[in-house]
């Protein structure tokens, strides 16, 4: 009888001990995605153009389809490093992810976006500067200026002080200068 127990107790143990080896593997894989597309949206923000602010939507449970979107991460991927590590490391989470992989794909993606000093206009109405009045298109299809106070849409997203993916916005009151 003791030894039934201490087998089942060994049995328990190993299963433990085998859960927290592939969860730190789990989580070693993860740190190289990371990693990884740091690295390589350092250099290469302007690839994934018009798919931040899918992520983003993603990420905050607001996408309609988000397999598209890492969907289309993932072609411009394999399209642009064939047979380079990024895509094999990539692999695994983007090739036929399910709902629940794309909220975490995504996560990630912001995070190395983040790392990689990439970011979006965060406020609600701005007044626009030389930069911000490039990096929006007005919704309505109006021309805008700097110094126009207006009211963030879809937000811009930059890196290294260029823009890297136009929003939308729209006038909330023009600039006073001719």
């Amino acid at each position: 009888m003791k030894d039934s127990i201490l087998i089942k107790i060994k049995k328990a143990l190993n299963r433990f001990i085998s859960k927290l080896f592939n969860n730190k593997k789990d989580i070693s894989n993860e740190e190289i995605f990371l990693h990884q597309w740091t690295l390589v949206l350092k250099d290469n923000a302007s690839v994934f153009n018009g798919l931040y602010n899918g992520l983003q939507k993603i990420a905050d449970g607001k996408a309609k389809k988000p397999e598209s979107v890492i969907a289309e991460w993932w072609t411009r991927t394999r399209y642009k490093w064939e047979n380079q590590p990024i895509t094999e490391i990539s692999r695994k989470y983007m090739e036929n992810a399910d709902y629940n992989k794309c909220v975490n794909i995504a996560k990630l993606l912001l995070k190395a976006a983040h790392d990689a000093d990439i970011s979006k206009e965060n406020n609600e109405d701005i007044i626009l500067d030389e930069l911000s009045a490039r990096a929006y298109l007005e919704w309505n299809g109006n021309e805008i200026f700097p110094y126009d106070k207006v009211k963030i849409i879809t937000p811009a997203w930059y890196q290294y002080n260029h823009v890297i993916e136009q929003g939308h916005c729209e006038i909330l009151e023009e600039s006073k200068f001719d």
